[in-house]
Formats: structure tokens, sequence, C-alpha cells
């Protein structure tokens, strides 16, 4: 939900292969039962996608 004139940001991103996002896709790979995906510190869910998806 958003608030009166609030504005929603949507973005696709490919499958990183550096260290740190290795690492995030990893611990959260059980958890969504989908690779790529993982969460922020302040609690935002987000997915990478193969490039063949995008």
């Amino acid at each position: 939900m958003l608030k009166k004139d609030g504005v929603l940001y949507v973005n696709d991103f490919l499958l990183n292969n550096d260290e740190r996002n290795l690492n995030r896709y990893n611990a959260f790979k059980e958890r969504y039962n989908k690779y790529g995906v993982f969460e922020s510190s302040d609690g935002g869910v987000f997915r990478h996608h193969k490039e063949i998806y995008i």
C-alpha cells in the first residue's frame, strides 16, 4: 500500500556471481525454495533472475 502520491519502483536484476550475492542467495535458498532470493536487513525481499527469465 502506498500513501497518496507515493511511488512504487519495480526493477529486475540478473543473478550476480560476486561473493556478497552468492552468500545472500545461499543463505535464503531454503527459506524461499528459490535460488536468487534474499532479504535485506530492513526486511525487504528481493529476487535476482537468470538472463533467460528477463
